[in-house]
């Protein structure tokens, strides 16, 4: 059984008495070194963020944070589960967006990995570290792409390792190399805060159709630029059907050969069935679509969106297409 670990539970953390709030970040920073699974952050509310594997993970962690690396009373949230964002087709059309002075345009659209894809990034067997053609090489016999596209890969994101991708398709445009590092630090900010709930995207192909840009350096700078192709890859990404993705576990069952014809239930079910010689191990497996459209509030995507963008403070329901798309 293999071990892959993505700390896909979160729960908010806080001290009971503000005035422990120093004692509380310390004792975050020491569960971190203790711990190298789990990851501890701040989001931009201001709320303390503890993330690991699973539920019992959790749970021993928060005990070791309390009692040995804070050794003050807390106040923990629900656990929530991570989601990520996706995309289920090709942009139905053409994405546009103008940058602030109104003097550079990116045209772009997006579509999603083949099978696979994503977890040849996981693990690393396609990376931004590799020689531009062997990875090239890699994606051409492994799943068909364009030759001359897969040695156009820009980056990876978020954090540039991410299992998103924006490539360069573009024919002879001028001044492109020069808004490279601005089309880049947009599509790191929009694969780390997605357009449905600002959660991570993944499985995201973006491909840089057309840009139109100014002659004169100094009005197509970083500040036109970023947000402009933030806006763009928002704008793709609502076109192109977006969908959740939830985090599936594997669960396998231990337990001796005389107790295997009494499991009829499950974990708790299952453990009292067999008299407590059954024990379920849960490991993160891999990502699913959750079926239905996050846009119909009714849908199961659709109250985990209400419900995330409630929960990170955000404007209610999914910001319309018209917020990114501009018109020629």
């Amino acid at each position: 059984m293999k071990f892959s670990v993505s700390p896909v539970v979160r729960v908010a953390v806080e001290a009971k008495n503000p005035s422990d709030l120093p004692k509380l970040v310390e004792g975050l920073k020491r569960l971190a070194k203790s711990d190298p699974m789990v990851q501890c952050m701040i989001e931009e509310s201001g709320e303390h963020i503890i993330a690991g594997a699973g539920e019992l993970h959790l749970e021993i962690c928060l005990k070791d944070l309390e009692e040995d690396h804070a050794c003050i009373p807390l106040k923990k949230s629900d656990p929530v589960v991570s989601y990520r964002e996706t995309v289920s087709a090709e942009s139905s059309i053409m994405c546009l967006s103008k940058s602030p002075n109104k003097h550079n345009r990116l045209f772009m659209k997006c579509c999603p990995f083949p099978d696979g894809l994503a977890e040849d990034i996981d693990k690393g067997d396609v990376n931004n570290k590799q020689d531009p053609k062997a990875r090239a090489r890699y994606l051409c016999e492994k799943y068909e792409w364009d030759a001359t596209e897969s040695r156009k890969v820009w980056c990876f994101g978020p954090e540039t390792t991410g299992p998103n991708m924006l490539i360069d398709v573009t024919k002879g445009v001028q001044y492109l190399n020069e808004i490279k590092d601005s089309v880049v630090a947009g599509f790191q900010w929009a694969t780390k805060e997605g357009v449905l709930c600002e959660e991570n995207m993944r499985g995201v192909r973006f491909n840089i159709h057309d840009v139109t840009l100014h002659t004169d350096a100094i009005h197509r700078g970083g500040g036109q630029i970023i947000p402009t192709a933030r806006r763009v890859l928002y704008a793709c990404v609502l076109t192109a059907e977006p969908r959740l993705l939830e985090p599936v576990y594997l669960v396998e069952i231990q337990c001796p050969e005389v107790a295997v014809g009494g499991i009829y239930g499950f974990t708790a079910d299952l453990r009292s069935n067999t008299g407590g010689q059954a024990f379920p191990q849960c490991v993160f497996d891999h990502w699913q679509i959750l079926p239905g459209d996050p846009h119909d509030p009714t849908t199961k995507p659709g109250i985990v969106v209400t419900e995330t963008r409630k929960r990170k403070a955000l404007s209610e329901g999914i910001p319309g297409l018209d917020k990114y798309f501009d018109k020629l």
